[in-house]
């Protein structure tokens, strides 16, 4: 069903941003070790293809011998400074049989391989490939194919995830006959191609040559019980290969199971350190359509052979060994005797369906790939196959939940980089103006009067993963890790070094590398940078830039004592940033949380808090949610904003009896909202528009549970209203397909 929305209030005037892809999930380490992202496509030769923004498609079928370029950085959603490209590489109705390898630009072509095609088939491998010259991967294949290169994740420049060129560590050719049905072969990883002893795991290829008959392949941690999942599975007469990320177990070495008599090769692309996020498992089986399938726990197994054109939801988080803080998992999908020719997608539940595929199958073959996959909602992975088959799923791997994004009425969300909408709240000279990251641009919509919206587009902010906005100018966070402002800049708000307004987005100078980036209301704005530290721009009159000044700035400084910065969140003389130990700082004018009412130029620590999984500030207070479910504000209190019962300004937090069970805050003007465990929504606050109870009336105190709003999915404040997200969209990658003048014309007056 569509996604529905909730409005509630007399008069707009401000719109608050809402994650697209759930709030309120625990958080984890600073940097993730790999950023995984909805599936989009950089590479399709055929003269058909596309890509997702029109590059590199079309471009012809490459010739025996060619290398391709392409090109990973500055593409939707991928910084300039990532270290390793996600990859799934597909070879598409080869002329004869031959292979791919992939590599980074620049660097020699390694004796390796990626993908094995054969003659008119279309066969598909995933690969982590480091990233070389130019921001490219190289792909060289052996005879005439087209290719299409999807990304699903990269790794960015701090992640513990070391790449390599890639390195052949086992080839049983040489040896002159097949490994015997059954065979248990160890495979040493550490002590070569410069992985150190105490590596954790390793980034492998692995390939199945000339097998005698129908077989399977099972890589696992050697000294652990080979577990019942598989990583490969070959047919008689074909060389057939699959990725796949393996502990490293006794003697730093990876075992391999062979079930049918073949050769095999393993190559390595990287390895994840010892002190790494990335957590690998012992492969575990989530899902087995077949009637004698098993899988770890009993559940998704025996469910019956897939039609066509069905989507699988495979439950991931909360199955045996992965936490329910997981944001991506380390996937072998495995195509079983289709019908016909066809293809499987996967892509995190609660997205669109992208246009990438992850395995391409024939009739009555088996055929697997490893794929690094975001969970989408309720902890799932989705599966749509074109074709009917049967289907097993098993699960070597997970990286741990990573937080970004916060602002006025902002909520921390999951992998933001992919969140293709934000509400956020523009405010200009009375005018009621709200923004969103649009289908495909960026857009304002304004309301001018009689319930009519004037709107404006930003076609280069196309790649934008978050848009924030102030009084009166914007900034939104592109995918290459800058961030462009727009509007009036008489305070130096866009960044760029000059007070010139502009009504096309200009780039903040300096800023290459930022996680968000979020908006005040008194003509500044603040960015997380990935290096931990925040910077600041514009109006400085109250200290909100956290120099240690109070000097307007047209051009980012920094805010002192901050190096653990996950995200930031601005509002009206003051602003916050959540930290990496889950604590918050906040600088500028206003009750801070310290337990002062005078001015801090640096960042000041908030009392008593820890846990923090997100963070809201709004005009003249703020409200983090924290791992135990409860909510605490501070800040000012004359419209019952905190919570409490009162009218009472809080200088320090305040955990106010009522607010124990919810998982996401936001807080507006002069009135804050939550959403509860059970989804439902409560307010609190000021309630002179409505946007409590949707009929204007006194301030709320404490908070009250609305009304018809029992399966929310986000909320959201502004300054005289709120909007509550519910239900999940057919369609939609956590889209707000509302954000027009039909769908708010009752509340513009």
């Amino acid at each position: 069903m569509r996604r529905r929305i909730a409005m509630f209030a007399s008069s707009l005037v401000a719109v608050a941003s809402v994650g697209a892809l759930g709030v309120g999930t625990a958080v984890a380490d600073e940097i993730p070790e790999i950023e995984t992202i909805v599936p989009i496509r950089l590479l399709d030769t055929r003269s058909n293809g596309d890509t997702i923004d029109g590059a590199q498609e079309g471009i012809g079928r490459r010739g025996a011998g060619s290398v391709t370029e392409v090109q990973v950085t500055g593409r939707p959603g991928v910084p300039s400074d990532a270290t390793a490209a996600v990859l799934n590489l597909t070879g598409i109705q080869a002329s004869t049989r031959g292979f791919l390898t992939a590599y980074p630009c620049g660097a020699d072509r390694p004796t390796a391989s990626n993908l094995n095609y054969e003659r008119g088939a279309n066969v598909a491998n995933g690969a982590i490939i480091e990233i070389g010259t130019g921001g490219r991967v190289c792909v060289f294949n052996s005879e005439a194919v087209d290719l299409a290169v999807d990304l699903t994740g990269y790794a960015p420049a701090e992640a513990d995830l070391d790449t390599l060129v890639p390195f052949r560590l086992l080839d049983t050719r040489s040896g002159g006959s097949r490994l015997a049905a059954g065979t248990e072969t160890p495979v040493q990883v550490t002590g070569r191609a410069g992985i150190p002893g105490d590596a954790a795991a390793a980034i492998l290829n692995i390939t199945g040559i000339q097998g005698s008959s129908l077989g399977f392949l099972t890589a696992y941690p050697c000294g652990a019980a080979r577990p019942v999942a598989s990583n490969l599975n070959y047919d008689r007469g074909i060389n057939i290969a699959n990725s796949a990320i393996i502990e490293i177990g006794s003697g730093g070495r990876v075992c391999i199971f062979n079930s049918a008599p073949v050769n095999i090769a393993v190559d390595v692309t990287g390895y994840t350190p010892n002190e790494a996020d990335l957590d690998t498992i012992v492969p575990a089986r989530l899902l087995d359509t077949r009637g004698a399938g098993a899988t770890i726990d009993g559940l998704q197994q025996g469910d019956g052979r897939v039609p066509a054109g069905e989507t699988t939801e495979v439950q991931v988080r909360g199955r045996p060994g992965v936490p329910s803080d997981a944001v991506a998992a380390i996937l072998n999908i495995t195509g079983i005797q289709g019908s016909s020719r066809g293809f499987l997608t996967a892509y995190p539940c609660g997205a669109d369906q992208p246009l990438t595929s992850n395995l391409n199958y024939e009739a009555r073959t088996n055929i697997a790939n490893g794929a690094i996959i975001r969970i989408g909602d309720a902890g799932k992975v989705c599966i749509f196959n074109s074709a009917p088959l049967e289907m097993a799923v098993d699960i070597t791997g997970y990286t741990v939940a990573v937080t970004d994004g916060a602002g006025v009425g902002t909520t921390t969300t999951l992998a933001p980089e992919t969140a293709p909408l934000a509400f956020r709240e523009f405010a200009n000279a009375g005018a009621r103006i709200w923004c969103t990251l649009g289908d495909p641009d960026p857009q304002c919509d304004r309301a001018v009067g009689g319930g009519e919206v004037e709107r404006d587009v930003y076609p280069t902010l196309r790649s934008a993963t978050n848009i924030a906005a102030g009084a009166s100018f914007g900034c939104a966070r592109l995918g290459d890790g800058t961030v462009r402002c727009f509007g009036n800049n008489g305070s130096g708000q866009l960044g760029d070094g000059t007070t010139t307004s502009s009504s096309t987005p200009v780039p903040v100078a300096g800023i290459s590398n930022a996680r968000d980036v979020d908006a005040g209301l008194t003509e500044f704005a603040c960015s997380a940078l990935r290096t931990g530290q925040v910077r600041c721009w514009g109006e400085n009159g109250s200290g909100q830039l956290g120099d240690g000044t109070t000097t307007d700035s047209t051009t980012p400084v920094t805010v002192r004592g901050i190096d653990d910065a996950i995200a930031v969140s601005a509002g009206g003389t003051f602003a916050c940033a959540l930290r990496g130990d889950r604590t918050v700082t906040c600088w500028g004018s206003g009750l801070l949380g310290d337990g002062r009412t005078s001015i801090a130029r640096t960042g000041v620590d908030v009392l008593g808090l820890s846990d923090v999984t997100m963070l809201s500030v709004g005009e003249r207070h703020a409200c983090v949610a924290i791992a135990d479910n409860s909510v605490a504000c501070w800040g000012r209190n004359g419209r019952g904003q905190i919570g409490n019962g009162t009218r009472e300004d809080a200088p320090i937090t305040d955990i106010a009896t009522g607010l124990d069970d919810f998982i996401a805050v936001s807080a507006g003007d002069a009135h804050s909202c939550g959403r509860r465990v059970n989804d439902e929504v409560a307010c609190w606050g000021n309630n002179s528009s409505g946007q409590i109870d949707f009929d204007p009336g006194p301030d709320v105190l404490s908070p009250q549970t609305i009304d018809d709003l029992d399966d929310t999915e986000a909320i959201a404040t502004g300054q005289l209203f709120t909007v509550a997200l519910s239900g999940r969209p057919a369609n939609s990658a956590g889209t707000l397909v509302a954000a027009d003048a039909t769908a708010v014309r009752g509340s513009l007056g």
